[in-house]
């Protein structure tokens, strides 16, 4: 009867340390999830910054010499082509069928995460939506030198004149300042008329 007493006991422990054990997981799990979700996202700056720096020396070479409005006809379409097959994805919106070509960044967003190509025919900017917090400022800093102006969420970080002269220089600490917790980010990087 004793060692019956003591077996019940020891089940008893175990299940008790099982539920610790679990416990703690669940813990760590919900801490340590989003911290890795930003280490991810840290990590993809590299290659999306380089596919956006191709493109955009590709449009500055072969817009060479093409008057005043160098950037007339550069569409979303075009970008979606250019950066097709690259570390930025591709694909078409669903419900608007196979026409309408999307390019979502991959640094926070999911789906809503976007970068949408507009122009003036002088000028032509990328627009970055809803990136997480831990791609902020980074991807600024990444992109800064190729880039005429820059927009963290509405804050200028950087502008340069009609003259090409950089009349706000592009600060870290500054860029950081605009920034937001969460998947709220919105970048606009500009390049004017060379």
């Amino acid at each position: 009867m004793k060692t019956f007493n003591q077996a019940k006991r020891q089940q008893g422990n175990y299940l008790l340390g099982i539920g610790i054990g679990i416990m703690i997981m669940l813990i760590l799990a919900a801490w340590g999830i989003p911290k890795v979700k930003g280490y991810l996202v840290e990590g993809a700056i590299p290659s999306v910054a380089e596919e956006i720096q191709r493109f955009v020396s590709r449009v500055k070479v072969s817009s060479q010499g093409a008057g005043t409005t160098p950037y007339t006809g550069l569409t979303q379409a075009y970008f979606a082509r250019a950066v097709k097959g690259s570390s930025l994805e591709v694909g078409a919106v669903s419900g608007q069928g196979t026409g309408s070509s999307v390019v979502r960044h991959g640094l926070g967003g999911g789906d809503t995460g976007l970068v949408t190509l507009s122009t003036t025919g002088a000028t032509f900017a990328l627009q970055f939506d809803d990136v997480s917090d831990s791609a902020c400022p980074g991807l600024a800093a990444a992109l800064q030198r190729n880039f005429d102006a820059i927009t963290i969420n509405a804050t200028a970080v950087k502008a340069t004149d009609a003259n090409n002269v950089v009349t706000q220089a592009y600060i870290a600490g500054s860029a950081a300042a605009s920034c937001v917790d969460g998947d709220n980010n919105q970048f606009v990087f500009t390049v004017n008329r060379n």
